[in-house]
């Protein structure tokens, strides 16, 4: 949930989730717990309708991190 300049109040979520056909595409940037990057599966918790007050319009979504797009434990430098 924790992200930066938010920490984990979620009603400041800023990283959004859009479904696309079968998947949904992530912006944002999130803070990981340790060891996430020994994780198979991490949750997201995404803002997926930026309309909703800012408590609703918000979804967990289970990550593979084996899938090559999912930045844990590489830097974007």
């Amino acid at each position: 949930m924790s992200e930066p300049g938010a920490g984990s109040d979620l009603a400041a979520l800023k990283t959004r989730a859009v479904e696309d056909a079968d998947a949904f595409v992530v912006d944002g940037q999130k803070v990981w717990t340790s060891f996430a990057h020994h994780a198979h599966y991490c949750y997201l918790v995404a803002r997926t309708d930026p309309n909703a007050p800012r408590h609703h319009g918000i979804s967990e979504l289970l990550v593979d991190m084996t899938f090559p797009a999912s930045p844990c434990g590489r830097s974007s430098t």
